[in-house]
């Protein structure tokens, strides 16, 4: 635009002399007649047309540029309260053109939440398996049906958990828990004249979990959830008899869980929960002995099976939990 502006100015200046020119000629008749009734020179009269059109050029010149600044101007001033978009005009092309089209505003995605939940639960029901650790015993006592059921299997859990917003009402996350078991979760005993036999295994399970939560209405503040998990547990304890004693120490074993179960939500923060699952893990019986070259051993039954502890089973815990 620039340019072309300044091009429309050179051709001005440039015609200033021939204008004048063409203006002395055309007025030439009357430049005479003028010049007779007044008296005056022809020569001087030509010169002031002359100069009287490098006037007129000059002002047209000046015009321009007075029409340009204010254009300017407005413009600016249109920017700053927010008016920019008003149609401008295109002062190149000699005609106004359509204010500039913005494009259309979308609004941003929801940002998806996340929650911190911290829980504690203790148990409705719970199971052991125990596995060959009744077989063991019952040979120990040597009473086949001397089994190892009279522990407290109560035990409580405390844990921690991340949840993401997947969808509106859907959240994946992840966590981890440990039991804390009564003493004695599991007992034999066995009392005969002259002494008792017994052994007593406490065990520890850590679990990390994948929990899946289903929101089932805002206004019932419910949610349905589903927890596949991965386990490590071990057990520790002991056994005592007349003859000899034994230290249980910890060796790991692995399985899975899965768990169902309910949260109800009371407010943003608070909630109450009640859970139904099933742990699949089996773990070894080490204990110390000081004749070993690793310094652990592991008991066998009369058939030199390895004995294995099953910490399996069903379990129903119920408990509270804060939400961030």
């Amino acid at each position: 635009m620039r340019t072309l502006k300044f091009i429309v100015i050179a051709m001005l200046l440039w015609a200033m002399p021939l204008q004048a020119k063409i203006l002395t000629v055309v007025l030439n008749d009357a430049v005479v007649l003028q010049g007779n009734l007044l008296g005056v020179t022809e020569e001087k009269l030509v010169l002031a047309v002359e100069q009287k059109a490098r006037n007129i050029l000059r002002s047209q010149i000046k015009e321009i540029f007075d029409t340009e600044s204010k254009a300017k101007l407005e413009y600016e001033q249109l920017l700053k309260t927010g008016a920019a978009t008003s149609a401008q005009p295109d002062r190149t092309m000699g005609q106004d053109q359509p204010a500039p089209v913005k494009p259309p505003a979308f609004p941003q995605a929801g940002k998806k939440e996340q929650h911190f939940v911290m829980y504690v639960q203790g148990t409705l029901m719970n199971s052991y398996n125990r596995g060959k650790l009744d077989q063991w015993f019952a040979e120990r006592t040597g009473i086949p049906n001397n089994a190892v059921d009279a522990g407290a299997t109560t035990f409580f859990k405390a844990g921690l958990e991340l949840d993401f917003e997947l969808d509106a009402g859907v959240e994946i996350g992840t966590g981890l828990d440990m039991i804390f078991p009564a003493s004695h979760s599991l007992w034999g005993s066995y009392l005969f004249y002259g002494g008792r036999q017994e052994v007593v295994l406490d065990p520890q399970i850590i679990s990390v979990n994948m929990p899946v939560r289903f929101s089932l209405g805002d206004e019932t503040g419910l949610w349905l959830k589903l927890v596949p998990s991965m386990l490590m547990g071990w057990v520790s304890g002991y056994y005592t008899s007349p003859w000899y004693d034994l230290e249980f120490t910890p060796s790991p074993g692995f399985g899975f869980g899965i768990a169902g179960g309910l949260d109800l939500m009371f407010g943003e923060n608070f909630g109450v929960n009640v859970d139904m699952g099933l742990r699949i893990l089996e773990v070894d019986l080490a204990y110390v002995d000081e004749n070993s070259a690793t310094g652990f051993s592991q008991p066998l039954l009369s058939d030199g099976e390895l004995v294995t502890v099953d910490l399996g089973g069903l379990y129903m815990v119920a408990g509270f939990m804060f939400r961030f």
